[in-house]
């Protein structure tokens, strides 16, 4: 007969001190994990969007090669709409999926952003260092995808920057 461990049968730590450490490993392979998925779905819709941009291209050459040839014929038309139509629907689950992908995006940040919030929680000095939020709302999620944006400084302060970058050029 084998008894399977559940949650009654976990035993604390024997010191209490080393808790907090072991939250912290696993708050890191927890955040790994997520940063990890992230990346995947990203590098996936980039290859979708490259795969859908490739085979637009690929279909209008071939559209425009087959019209030279038919010289605009009949057959040409039916070519032609068989094709652009197919680039649609392609164009089509690719903006569904590139959609669906920025809601996974919006998933992870948040779940990261948790994590960045346990952080603090263990250690509250660590927060004035976190470049990302760490609170699970609108504002949390905007400074994690925007970091000092949130309320358009970033946007002035990359003007100002881009500015005096040209006015220190030799033109």
């Amino acid at each position: 007969m084998s008894h399977e461990a559940g949650p009654a049968d976990i035993q604390p730590p024997a010191d209490p001190a080393a808790a907090p450490g072991v939250r912290a490993q696993l708050l890191a392979t927890e955040h790994w994990s997520l940063l990890a998925s992230r990346s995947t779905t990203q590098g996936e819709v980039l290859t979708r969007i490259s795969m859908f941009l490739t085979f637009t291209s690929a279909s209008l050459l071939s559209v425009a090669l087959v019209g030279n040839a038919t010289h605009f014929s009949d057959a040409f038309r039916a070519f032609a709409l068989t094709i652009l139509s197919i680039d649609v629907l392609v164009g089509l689950l690719t903006h569904v999926r590139v959609m669906s992908v920025g809601m996974e995006d919006l998933m992870y940040v948040i779940a990261m952003n948790r994590l960045r919030a346990a952080y603090v929680d263990l250690d509250p000095g660590v927060a004035p260092y976190l470049m990302a939020g760490f609170t699970d709302d609108e504002e949390g999620a905007k400074r994690t995808y925007y970091f000092s944006a949130v309320g358009g400084t970033s946007a002035r302060w990359q003007a100002a920057a881009w500015c005096s970058w040209a006015r220190s050029t030799p033109h």
